[in-house]
């Protein structure tokens, strides 16, 4: 949904999905939920300096899921007994800011963002009751490029960025009975220049 206020603009939306398979294997029957929502708002805004643009937006993003996963014990195709039952809360919360000045030929924009990221998994089976919790927070990724336009059809371009990727939920579980919280969060630069 979009919001003209003044000299603002609103962009906001909300999903909600859910997910479910079934999957029978040769000894084990699985079943997975994965109910998940989330949203999104940004506030953008552009003005005139003098013989300048200035462009900046700001926002943040929020999602939760509460996946469900059953390992039950396959007899002649259908689930029989309960062998191993998970669930996994994720949280992840995104604030986000970028400005983009354009001059003449020239357009730099420098944005960051800031993430969280919490996984409270617990586990209960016949063996063991397991509960494990892992939080990225505070992760903040900054970026800036340069874009200089030599003529209408050509223009060169350098990017430098920080990356911040955490662990997918199908990453923590490879199978319904194995996980691994262990898993950190893939970071980096990448700098990037063309024309």
């Amino acid at each position: 949904h979009t919001v003209h206020l003044g000299k603002f603009t609103n962009t906001t939306g909300l999903y909600g999905a859910v997910n479910s398979t079934a999957n029978p294997t040769v000894q084990n029957y699985e079943k997975k939920k994965e109910p998940h929502f989330g949203g999104r708002t940004v506030l953008e805004h552009h003005f005139n300096a003098g013989s300048s643009l200035i462009e900046w937006s700001a926002g943040m993003e929020f999602q939760k899921g509460n996946f469900h996963y059953n390992t039950y014990k396959n007899v002649a195709g259908k689930p029989d007994s309960l062998r191993i039952e998970d669930k996994l809360e994720v949280q992840q919360f995104t604030a986000f800011a970028q400005a983009a000045w354009h001059y003449q030929n020239w357009m730099i924009s420098a944005g960051a963002s800031i993430n969280r990221l919490q996984f409270d998994f617990r586990r209960r089976s016949t063996t063991a009751t397991i509960h494990e919790q892992k939080q990225f927070s505070g992760e903040f990724v900054p970026r800036f490029a340069v874009l200089y336009k030599i003529s209408k059809t050509v223009a060169a371009y350098v990017n430098i960025a920080n990356g911040f990727s955490p662990p997918a939920a199908d990453e923590i579980f490879a199978d319904n009975n194995s996980y691994n919280l262990a898993l950190a969060a893939e970071k980096g630069w990448n700098y990037r220049s063309e024309e």
